[in-house]
């Protein structure tokens, strides 16, 4: 395998094969190493590399801060061994894959691009588990393992299966649930706009390269509760098939001195290891306020999270902020500054014809009569939003149950349009027009 940090055969073998030039001109010759980096990054094998190549002392460690300073001081180099870089990850995949018998269709270079965040024992990983799938569809269609070819379905069950190393002792970091812009009824302009903001972002990195287009690295999406912020969020990590990292609160309220600041920092470090992904920060005014009107708590929170936002510009890290506010007046308005969260959408209550499309979106998941009017429905829920719409079907389903329960001589089947139009009697609609105008004069102030 070609892959371990270059400064591991750079640092032996200058050292051994110009031993007497190093002598000559006094520059030191490397005799020992310590290489640190998590658990399955290729330490031991490059361990044996260097045993079979020269004679050294080469200690490893999943973490070298807890080494005994006096220890440490015993090496003269130090290496990390972090999460491979694509280039990287994939001359390890050709190597886990010299001896695998794939079909010709099997396309490692795109493998390798679903592959983020693993590490080298995740690529071994996967491989094997391709090769048991293979297996296993071998003993069923020939009563034997071996004797057929690898193909991308058996690949696709290996990444169902397999647990990233890198994202185990990173519980913040989740394969977030599959949700796709076709599960989202409506927000037409608000999904165009992040597929533009975000997701070419990682579809079209090459030529954003080569254009020079500095993508943007916050998104701040605000609105009435209910609208689908969360939502769209995770469609987003979806369809980029970036990692999502739901940021709690709590997680970075800590009652010692710069624990707090740390912990954003410390959210940001594990979000450019395991990039691309998402950091997604609900509730944004919870935490984030005005610094002139917040604590001193506050006002470090921000600073620092300004610091992380600054220094994400600084380097192309492949890591997005999608921020998500029902306050958005309240935020410190040095995050919405340019390079920080400088891409402003306001999802707003859905349009008669979004409100068509989610009930559509919710009909296929729930047993709709024939006589239901979609059309006349919309008319009937203006400035109803997303989530308004869900909880008005679940009661009109639960009045249609009520309905079947009276008639015992009739199975429960459908909900009917004379349902849904008691439900409307009987709901109301969760945002009132003074919040509307407020959100339209925020959505002015930023013009």
């Amino acid at each position: 395998m070609t892959y371990f940090p270059y400064r591991v055969d750079q640092s032996f073998s200058f050292s051994f094969q110009y031993r007497e030039i190093c002598s000559y001109v006094n520059i030191d010759i490397t005799n020992s190493i310590l290489l640190y980096g998590p658990s399955g990054t290729g330490k031991s094998f490059a361990v044996q590399s260097l045993s079979s190549k020269y004679k050294t002392k080469v200690g490893t460690s999943t973490n070298h801060s807890r080494i005994n300073p006096i220890i440490r001081t015993i090496f003269q180099d130090e290496i990390e061994f972090s999460i491979p870089k694509p280039i990287q990850r994939f001359e390890i995949l050709k190597f886990c894959a010299m001896d695998l018998n794939l079909e010709k269709d099997v396309n490692l270079k795109e493998i390798n691009d679903r592959c983020h965040g693993y590490i080298a024992a995740d690529v071994a990983a996967l491989c094997r588990m391709a090769l048991e799938q293979c297996d296993i569809r071998s003993i069923q269609q020939t009563a034997e393992p071996g004797n057929l070819l690898i193909s991308n379905e058996d690949f696709q069950k290996g990444f169902q299966n397999i647990r990233i190393s890198s994202l185990q002792e990173k519980a913040s970091v989740k394969k977030v649930d599959s949700v796709k812009w076709s599960d989202i009824g409506g927000l037409d302009y608000v999904k165009r706009t992040l597929e533009e903001s975000v997701i070419w972002i990682y579809k079209h990195f090459d030529a954003f390269q080569r254009l020079g287009i500095k993508a943007s690295k916050g998104v701040l999406l605000y609105g009435p509760p209910g609208t689908g912020k969360t939502l769209l969020a995770k469609a987003v990590a979806t369809e980029s098939s970036a990692h999502f990292m739901p940021i709690s609160i709590p997680e970075l309220i800590k009652s010692e001195v710069g624990e707090s600041e740390k912990a954003i920092a410390n959210i940001f470090r594990i979000a450019i290891q395991c990039s691309p992904c998402i950091i997604f920060l609900d509730e944004l005014e919870a935490i984030f306020g005005n610094r002139d009107s917040s604590g001193f708590l506050g006002k470090k929170l921000v600073s620092q999270l300004l610091l992380e936002l600054d220094g994400l510009n600084a380097v192309d890290q492949g890591v997005v902020i999608l921020a998500a506010t029902n306050n958005p007046e309240v935020i410190d308005t040095s995050l919405l500054r340019p390079g920080r969260l400088d891409r402003h959408v306001y999802i707003k209550p859905p349009t008669s014809e979004e409100r068509i499309s989610i009930l559509k979106v919710l009909g296929n998941r729930m047993n709709f009569a024939q006589d239901m009017n979609l059309e006349e429905i919309a008319l009937k829920t203006e400035h109803y939003t997303g989530a308004d719409l869900k909880s008005l079907i679940q009661k009109a389903a639960f009045l249609a149950f009520k309905r079947y329960r009276h008639n015992k001589s009739i199975t429960e089947k459908y909900i009917c349009y004379d349902d849904v139009l008691e439900a409307i009697k009987k709901f109301k609609c969760s945002v009132s027009i003074d919040q509307l105008e407020q959100y339209q004069r925020f959505s002015k102030s930023l013009k």
